[in-house]
């Protein structure tokens, strides 16, 4: 099933999004820092049938405004308060990764009106300020153009080994999160400058927000995650009130590409169970 390409004015920016329509209460899906919208695609078909779906990209990707400000969690949080607000979605059910979970975070705690339900895959943010300069080096060694789509497969299955990614994702991935250059060649739909400025944005621990949270909250960590261990997954459902934790496996950080199918039964039936 493929999702409508819209496009609306939302404070200062003009933003891109999938729609793939449905009746019933709007769900938002945030990527993650590395991703787009599409990353969704393998999902939002498995809701589709109960609620309305939608996909933003975020500041500074695939075909939504790129200023050079503005990546902090907090103000991620506010450019979605002017989504909804444009689009009239509230109350929402809000599905975030990695980034997306600090924007959820956030979110939650200083617009919790707005939400039916918040569920966070493989939640960053504990040790943002340690991980800053690892990030740095490791943004900095990124390919992000490729000469051809062999190449970009090549390197995603080689590059992302830890994640249990089929060939058919990363396909998925090159066709849909990639721009298609002249010649062949192909290049992610974000900028390096980008990748640094929201690793740089110094309000990223959710810590201090999340026992704020009030509303009902899936916590979901990949069994194999580098960036979620269990003890500290199991501190995150300790201080939101009433949340569920779930662990997805064999999975790594991208849980919901690693095992498309587990998570969507999951993350659908807590949906459900708050629709």
């Amino acid at each position: 099933m493929d999702a409508a390409d819209r496009f609306l004015r939302a404070g200062e920016l003009n933003v891109h999004y999938l729609d793939w329509g449905g009746d019933g209460p709007p769900v938002v899906l945030i990527h993650s820092a590395y991703s787009t919208a599409h990353v969704w695609d393998l999902f939002a078909p498995a809701v589709v049938d109960s609620f309305r779906v939608l996909a933003p990209d975020l500041r500074g990707y695939g075909q939504t405004d790129k200023p050079p400000a503005g990546y902090s969690a907090r103000e991620l949080a506010e450019d979605l308060h002017a989504f909804a607000r444009a689009l009239e979605l509230e109350p929402f059910h809000l599905v975030g990764h990695s980034v997306g979970t600090r924007l959820g975070c956030q979110f939650a705690a200083r617009h919790p009106e707005l939400l039916r339900s918040l569920v966070l895959l493989d939640c960053t943010g504990f040790r943002a300020m340690a991980q800053q300069e690892p990030n740095r080096r490791s943004i900095e060694q990124l390919h992000l153009a490729f000469a051809t789509r062999e190449e970009a497969a090549e390197y995603l299955g080689t590059t992302h080994k830890q994640n249990f990614w089929s060939d058919a994702v990363i396909q998925q991935r090159i066709e849909r999160e990639m721009d298609h250059l002249p010649g062949g060649g192909v290049a992610w739909q974000y900028s390096r400058e980008v990748l640094h400025a929201v690793n740089e944005a110094h309000d990223d621990d959710v810590l201090p927000v999340v026992g704020q949270i009030r509303c009902p909250t899936l916590l979901l960590r990949g069994s194999e995650s580098p960036n979620l261990g269990r003890e500290e997954s199991q501190r995150l459902q300790a201080m939101i009130a009433g949340s569920e934790l779930v662990e997805i496996g064999p999975a790594a950080h991208y849980l919901h590409l690693d095992q498309p199918e587990q998570f969507a039964r999951v993350a659908r039936d807590f949906l459900l169970r708050h629709r």
